[in-house]
């Protein structure tokens, strides 16, 4: 692992080597995927059928420059879309509604999400913070272990539990908007962003599609 350099450091890297692909090649596809996505998520409120849970994670995943073909890695990879579509229509829809269209706050909703019967098999904290973020991109960001370990790599967060969504979400979420207004990034960036952290420190060779 390359050794770790200052927050002001790495953004700086990330601004002048690698943002002006992502500009030009990954963000108004990134910035489609999501409208799309978020569309179907409103249009079928109260019904989200297998075909339809299928398209909205598909459609806000896949890409065919990522590696692999998956923006959100091993989130959304196909063995964690059949389980999460293994479960009922109803328990499936309950869920998602309870998350993006309950009048409750935000950490109420992931509480009872994180831990009622109607959740989904591998419905995960990253599965249920992209949904929020699909629906409010400027107030909410996707949790993942990578943004999470970027974010605790950059001294934002420190020994913040994984678990109890309601609880710890909120303190991940602040700290993730803190460091995109301080540095000027837009919405759809945060999560790519927080990944080139990752990616650099580890030197990673996936550094090279962005070269």
């Amino acid at each position: 692992m390359a050794q770790i350099q200052s927050e002001d450091h790495l953004v700086r890297r990330i601004k002048t080597e690698f943002y002006p692909v992502f500009q030009l090649r990954d963000l108004q596809p990134k910035e489609d995927r999501e409208q799309a996505a978020r569309a179907l998520l409103q249009n079928n409120r109260g019904h989200y059928s297998e075909d339809v849970t299928r398209k909205i994670l598909h459609v806000v995943d896949f890409d065919p420059c990522a590696p692999n073909k998956r923006w959100f890695g091993q989130l959304l990879n196909v063995p964690n879309v059949n389980r999460i579509c293994r479960s009922s229509v109803d328990n499936r829809s309950k869920w998602i509604d309870t998350l993006l269209f309950s009048d409750d706050s935000v950490e109420k909703r992931l509480a009872i999400c994180e831990t009622s019967e109607f959740r989904p098999e591998r419905a995960s904290k990253g599965v249920a913070t992209l949904l929020l973020y699909l629906m409010e991109p400027q107030q909410y960001n996707v949790w993942l272990p990578t943004t999470h370990q970027s974010l605790e790599l950059i001294g934002r967060i420190q020994g913040l539990e994984e678990s109890n969504w309601g609880k710890n979400y909120p303190v991940f979420n602040a700290a993730a908007i803190s460091f995109r207004d301080k540095h000027g990034f837009k919405p759809r960036d945060v999560d790519w962003a927080l990944w080139m952290i990752d990616l650099i420190v580890r030197d990673s060779p996936d550094l090279d599609r962005y070269r």
